[in-house]
């Protein structure tokens, strides 16, 4: 059974916890089957760019754009706007593309905390698991009707994406 790699970060990139994670496993979540299914779907239509609606009601929205031919960057947003949260992949096919896409956020971070009261954490860098979704999430207020949706998204993507590439 292939397994992929979930590292939760807070807003500062301090890593709060690395689950593992497999395909089978995580469908049987309930929602998470038709949330693969969806990103899954619009993976197979545009794997370099894509924006796919999460949810029949509409208020959850989840963008993809490739940095590589298997790393990129992910959002998930409320209709409104809102960053609920960005999500980095690293399938570990090349380790250079990896390297690559994990440091553009860590280099943001140092950007965002330099003139502020908080230090950026430099766990990101650190992560060698692979294949790994990296999640910092940035939305807390529950979005109704909606919160498993977003609670979710970012894990049924990867595992979508995952298994795009044959890794999960």
């Amino acid at each position: 059974m292939h397994v992929f790699f979930v590292a939760d970060l807070n807003t500062q990139g301090e890593l709060r916890q690395i689950t593992e994670y497999d395909y089978a496993t995580l469908e049987r979540v309930p929602g998470a089957s038709d949330l693969i299914g969806r990103c899954s779907g619009a993976l197979w239509k545009s794997p370099d760019e894509m924006e796919v609606v999460l949810s029949d009601l509409g208020r959850t929205l989840l963008r993809w754009r490739a940095t590589a031919p298997s790393a990129g960057i992910a959002t998930v947003r409320r209709a409104g706007g809102e960053l609920v949260s960005i999500s980095l992949l690293a399938a570990g096919r090349d380790p250079e593309a990896d390297r690559t896409t994990l440091a553009v956020l860590q280099q943001h971070l140092e950007r965002e905390l330099r003139q502020s009261p908080f230090e950026p954490a430099f766990d990101l860098i650190e992560l060698k698991q692979r294949p790994l979704l990296a999640t910092m999430t940035f939305a807390t207020e529950h979005n109704e009707g909606e919160q498993m949706i977003e609670a979710l998204a970012d894990r049924s993507f990867a595992a979508a994406y995952f298994r795009y590439l044959g890794l999960a």
